[in-house]
């Protein structure tokens, strides 16, 4: 802390312009006794700016000894009411009076009490502040706090930092329930456990059949081969599950939007509800996150179906925070994931990506990572959050027309991206916030039906 930030407030600055008037009354006529009663009140004037500003200067001083710490308390999962605690203590000498505190919570935080306070800390005391905000998705951090201090006649002021630690604090995002209706409409299987009914070496029995050459002697049914005169032998159920692989494009574009109902926070929700589902029904999830800039921040989940795995899944989901705007190391991310999976072949790849890019440099690096991908044997689908889908939700009237008139002019751009893809068996599906999970899950579908005909 430095004296040299402390300045006059507007009640100082007036008190000077009048003591300087009372001074200047008084040497008018030094040797007349009322104008010298001018002077001698202007000088007193001038005198109290003194002991005031070395009051305050001994308060900023004893910032440098404060300790301050933050707790949270709730749910952290966006929308969910959070309660921050603020924990000052007054490790010096000097009581510090007239002090306004004001706590910098992420931006991106809905705020229900300003938090800002007027306070005074005893020497050697403690002190706790509180105040609740509302959090959004992914990984925000506090920074210091902010502190105005003022003498006891408020003629100075000074503003500066308390320095303290940087809180990093994760949101998981909440797993939607309301779109049980869309589940239904387009899953092929009840909840629960899903197989498919193939023949082979499983848990479960499936049905008899007569024995033929080569059968495992293991498997002869006994009692039934002794009721029915015939040699029978047991059949099971092979339990087969789809692997999912989620990618998602967690840089900047995807935050564009209104704070709740960004591309980023809708396709964070649609992954979380899908994975929490898929595993319910014993299917393989994996994801991977990628935030932009040069990968060291993207975050990767192992390919796992036990139901537990949800927590790892929306763990990493509380982690996005957007680096830069760059996809270009997107497709590298993706691949690199792959390639490090025991089995390469036969994984549902959904990749959730605004598609907006910053050259073409970036559209050509991406396809050629998904083409191999594709060559892997894999199934590549890309569900793509299109701007003008989610912000004409937030319009209304004749912005609305308007906003429509000039999504039509920029479709043909997007027509054409969409084109290259799917001209390499790479399918696209612009999506808005009403049916981001609906196409996610009819991808995952389509493929459960093909993989069990």
């Amino acid at each position: 802390m430095n004296e040299q930030y402390m300045k006059l407030t507007g009640r100082g600055k007036a008190l000077i312009a009048i003591s300087a008037l009372l001074i200047g009354l008084g040497l008018i006529s030094p040797y007349d006794t009322s104008y010298q009663y001018f002077l001698t009140l202007g000088l007193s004037i001038i005198a109290l700016f003194i002991p005031l500003r070395y009051q305050l200067a001994l308060r900023v001083a004893a910032l440098d000894k404060l300790s301050v710490s933050r707790t949270f308390e709730g749910n952290r999962v966006e929308g969910q009411e959070l309660k921050v605690i603020i924990n000052i203590e007054n490790e010096s000498m000097t009581s510090i009076g007239h002090m306004e505190i004001y706590d910098t919570p992420p931006q991106l935080f809905k705020l229900y009490i300003q938090p800002s306070y007027i306070v005074s800390l005893p020497a050697r005391a403690r002190l706790e502040v509180t105040y609740n905000v509302k959090p959004v998705v992914g990984r925000h951090i506090f920074g210091c706090l902010r502190v105005i201090l003022r003498d006891s006649l408020g003629l100075f002021y000074y503003e500066g930092r308390i320095e303290c630690k940087e809180d990093i604090i994760k949101i998981k995002p909440k797993i939607v329930h309301e779109v049980k209706g869309v589940l239904s409409k387009t899953v092929s299987a009840p909840y629960g456990r899903a197989r498919f009914r193939m023949k082979g070496i499983g848990m479960d029995f499936l049905d008899l059949r007569d024995y033929q050459p080569g059968d495992d002697v293991r498997h002869v049914h006994w009692k039934a081969t002794a009721r029915s005169g015939t040699l029978k032998v047991k059949e099971y159920e092979l339990e087969a599950h789809l692997r999912v692989i989620f990618v998602l494009d967690s840089t900047k574009t995807m935050f564009h939007g209104v704070i709740g109902n960004t591309k980023l926070e809708y396709s964070v929700r649609a992954i979380a509800y899908t994975s929490n589902e898929l595993l319910r029904r014993g299917d393989y999830v994996g994801l991977v996150v990628y935030n932009g800039g040069s990968g060291k921040g993207n975050i990767m989940v192992p390919l796992r179906r036990s139901r537990s795995h949800i927590n790892e899944v929306l763990e990493a989901l509380s982690n996005v925070g957007p680096i830069d705007s760059s996809k270009r190391m997107l497709g590298n991310a993706l691949l690199s994931y792959i390639i490090k999976c025991k089995r390469k072949k036969s994984n549902l790849v959904i990749l959730v990506s605004d598609l907006e890019f910053t050259d073409d440099s970036e559209v050509k690096d991406l396809l050629e990572a998904l083409i191999k991908v594709r060559e892997y044997g894999n199934k590549v689908v890309i569900i793509s959050p299109y701007t003008p889908l989610f912000e004409v939700e937030t319009l209304s009237g004749i912005g609305k027309v308007m906003y429509r008139l000039y999504a039509a002019r920029s479709w043909k751009s997007r027509e054409e991206l969409v084109k290259l893809f799917e001209k390499h068996g790479i399918m696209v599906f612009n999506v808005g916030q009403k049916d981001i999970i609906e196409y996610i899950l009819n991808s995952v579908e389509e493929v459960r039906r093909y993989a069990s005909s």
